[in-house]
């Protein structure tokens, strides 16, 4: 299985990439959550999602993959800018598993990724 990253940022998605691939995992990409969704029909074990993307952002695609048999389980970590309390509540109500404010160092975006992969 992989895990499923999506950033509207090249730069950022490689990034991150770039740190699950030395952990071991292998990575599906998306620019933001309507490409994100397409990409849906495998499992994955953890989704790494951006909050400000065009097109369907990170709430918005939280929602629906959430609502999906191959999302119900699946844990969702948000790496965004943003650290609004609210927007951490939100994203909790939406069934978010964690929450990291960019910019992370790749080890510990590993170390959380590795805590809650299934």
């Amino acid at each position: 299985m992989a895990i499923l990253v999506v950033d509207d940022s090249a730069s950022m998605r490689q990034a991150v990439s770039i740190a699950l691939k030395k952990g071991g995992y292998d990575v599906v990409e998306a620019a933001d959550g309507k490409q994100a969704l397409a990409k849906c029909t495998q499992k994955f074990q953890a989704v790494v999602l951006d909050k400000n993307m065009p097109v369907m952002d990170g709430f918005a695609f939280l929602k629906e993959f959430k609502a999906t048999p191959q999302g119900r389980f699946t844990p969702v970590l948000m790496l965004t800018t943003e650290s609004r309390q609210e927007d951490k509540m939100e994203g909790k109500k939406l069934g978010l598993t964690g929450w990291i404010v960019k910019p992370v160092k790749g080890d510990v975006l590993l170390a959380t990724i590795k805590k809650i992969a299934k």
